[in-house]
């Protein structure tokens, strides 16, 4: 055969080439399998951030140095002077107790308690809304002399004049000539007065000057309490 040429190998062994005697073995070339991080990352994309967050061992811990909302404090007033207090509290007292009496006959009259019978008047001073009427009031059970007439017409306002009036009772002062309808806005502006008068005894003791709620809430209550205590004390006077 035909001369061949020496192989040229290295002292490993390297390169393995076939000297054309033999059948040539293919060699298998063993190759190294990625990661699967880095094979879902070729074959997927980029990470999702649920995913990362998985992979570090879960949510986020929560930040510890968060500042929390401090809930507001009412700012409190000084209290009032005593000496101012207590003045007020008398005059919105008298005032309440005035307003409570006044406000008591027609209260009863409005309702349906009252004596009906019939006043002779006997004296006048003033004329029109001004006319003070002085009478002797008759009844069916009692009479009185010298009972204020109230809501006479102009031309009721005269001695010896003789109305058909209404009392509350023995111990009234007034013998009504009138429709019931004033007799309501009588009684029901007296009231209002007298809850007005409930106020100011709560500005003058300085009942919104108070800390907590609940101390405020008595207070209040007790200023407005105060004065319809002396209007049931008028109502049960004049029955």
């Amino acid at each position: 055969g035909h001369d061949r040429e020496p192989s040229t190998v290295r002292e490993d062994g390297f390169p393995l080439w076939s000297d054309g005697d033999g059948p040539t073995v293919p060699i298998a070339v063993k190759t190294r399998a990625e990661p699967m991080a880095a094979t879902a990352a070729s074959t997927d994309g980029a990470w999702n951030a649920p995913e990362i967050r998985m992979m570090r061992g879960g949510r986020s811990a929560p930040r510890l140095n968060r500042t929390l909302p401090q809930p507001r404090r009412r700012v409190t007033k000084k209290s009032r002077p005593p000496a101012l207090g207590l003045t007020a509290l008398v005059l919105f007292g008298l005032l309440a107790g005035f307003f409570g009496w006044v406000s008591a006959e027609p209260f009863w009259l409005a309702v349906g308690h009252a004596q009906h019978g019939t006043t002779t008047v006997t004296n006048c001073a003033g004329k029109g809304l001004q006319a003070r009427c002085v009478g002797t009031f008759a009844g069916s059970s009692f009479s009185r002399d010298r009972v204020t007439v109230s809501a006479l017409s102009r031309a009721e306002q005269r001695p010896g004049v003789k109305v058909p009036a209404r009392m509350v009772s023995a111990k009234g002062r007034i013998a009504y000539v009138g429709r019931s309808a004033s007799l309501h806005l009588r009684w029901i502006i007296g009231i209002a007065l007298v809850l007005l008068c409930g106020l100011g005894v709560a500005w003058a003791t300085g009942a919104g000057r108070l800390e907590t709620r609940q101390a405020r809430l008595i207070a209040y209550a007790m200023s407005l309490g105060g004065p319809l205590v002396l209007v049931a004390g008028a109502l049960a006077v004049t029955w």
